[in-house]
C-alpha cells in the first residue's frame, strides 16, 4: 500500500486529476460571477465531476485488469516482443466424467 506522500505526488502526475480540478476551478468561477451564489449549481456541478472521476477511474482498474492475464515477452531481435494471453472459455464447458 502506497503512503501519503507516494500518493500526493501520483495524483499530481493524473490527468484525470488535473482535468476534474481545472472543471471544478471553471464551476466556480462560473458560479461566483452569479449573484446571488448558484449553490446549488455548484453542488450539482461538484457532485458530477466528483462522480466523473470515480467513473474514470473505475474504468481505468477495469481495463488493468482486463489486461492482467497478458504476458509480454522480449526476443534477442530488434523491436520483437511476443505478447501472449491467457485464455478463458466463452462459454461454459460442461465435463461428463
Amino acid at each position: 500500500m502506497e503512503d501519503f506522500p507516494e500518493k500526493v505526488i501520483s495524483f499530481s502526475k493524473s490527468r484525470k486529476f488535473w482535468a476534474a480540478a481545472a472543471g471544478w476551478l471553471a464551476l466556480l468561477i462560473t458560479c461566483l460571477q452569479t449573484d446571488p451564489f448558484a449553490a446549488e449549481t455548484f453542488t450539482n456541478g461538484t457532485v458530477a465531476i466528483v462522480l466523473g472521476y470515480i467513473g474514470g477511474v473505475a474504468f481505468e482498474d477495469g481495463m488493468a485488469k482486463k489486461d492482467a492475464g497478458q504476458t509480454t515477452l522480449q526476443t534477442d531481435a530488434p523491436n520483437v516482443q511476443v505478447t501472449t494471453t491467457e485464455a478463458k472459455p466463452s462459454v461454459p464447458v460442461f465435463r461428463h466424467d
